[in-house]
């Protein structure tokens, strides 16, 4: 599908995200894209622009305190980038265009704080119930090493 033709993203959104990107400093003070793979989903809550390039300057100033150089980004490109959240007081997770697939009919919150813990069903509370019974105890009855 050509650029023009495909659907533009907007502000609310509901999108799979398939990696976010970090922004990091290598060894040559360079400031650079880090890419992590993971799938979630997820709502757009902004978009901005981020600069990259090199540090350049910086001392750590002289005897009197006044002889210090700010340092400063020297820009080489900027990289437009999507805000996404995965819940109301999450932190905004950075997103590039090429990551994202727009959910067309999504009829869903945005969840107050987004955990990654496990839903604990009937059955799976039903089962450690059954295990815990035949776990080995000791006289007082709690549980022992084995």
């Amino acid at each position: 599908m050509s650029p023009s033709k495909e659907k533009r993203l907007k502000i609310g959104d509901w999108v799979t995200v398939h990696g976010y990107i970090y922004f990091d400093y290598d060894t040559k003070k360079q400031r650079v894209i880090l890419k992590s793979k993971c799938t979630f989903d997820g709502q757009i809550v902004g978009g901005t622009t981020k600069q990259l390039g090199k540090i350049i300057g910086g001392s750590s100033g002289g005897l009197d305190g006044y002889d210090y150089d700010q340092a400063y980004l020297s820009v080489e490109k900027t990289v437009f980038v999507w805000l996404v959240r995965k819940g109301i007081t999450n932190k905004e997770i950075f997103v590039l265009p090429e990551d994202l697939t727009l959910h067309e009919n999504y009829e869903g919150e945005l969840p107050w704080k987004w955990t990654n813990s496990y839903k604990w069903t009937e059955r799976d509370r039903k089962s450690l119930s059954e295990y815990v019974k035949d776990a080995p105890r000791n006289k007082q009855g709690q549980f022992s090493k084995t």
